[in-house]
């Protein structure tokens, strides 16, 4: 590409348009978490790693268990062996992740090169919450 930006709509259960190994760097913050199938969840990152080229990365973040909000919604339910959380203000499922699921929940051949937990003070809703995200950087071996 010649440095412009394309904006796409496309659907995610869907091969991504776009050629193997096309893009430097791959961007899923908070978009994973909510393909609550494992199935589902594989397919978008075999789809994610077939679009990065060979020593490419991708950036990853999704909400860990121990957030202080996500934490308090009652009667989260567990399925694909994940702990799934609807949010009662805006009706958003998605998954919670503890470090380790965390850690051993991306396909090969992506290899993870760095981890950080990141917490913070936000206000939802007027009311302030310590929240936490798992972040990881992964990347395509050459």
């Amino acid at each position: 590409m010649d440095g412009r930006t394309l904006l796409v709509r496309l659907n995610l259960l869907e091969e991504l348009p776009f050629d193997d190994g096309v893009f430097d760097l791959c961007l899923d913050s908070y978009v994973s978490c909510h393909f609550l199938e494992n199935v589902n969840f594989l397919k978008y990152w075999h789809e994610l790693s077939r679009v990065v080229r060979k020593d490419g990365y991708i950036f990853t973040s999704m909400f860990a268990t121990d957030d202080e909000y996500l934490a308090g919604i009652k009667d989260p339910e567990q399925f694909d062996g994940y702990r799934i959380v609807t949010d009662p203000r805006n009706g958003i499922t998605k998954r919670v992740l503890d470090e380790t699921q965390f850690e051993t929940l991306f396909p090969k051949p992506l290899e993870m090169r760095y981890l950080l937990k990141f917490q913070f003070s936000d206000m939802v809703v007027g009311e302030i919450f310590r929240r936490s995200l798992l972040i990881a950087i992964l990347q395509k071996p050459a």
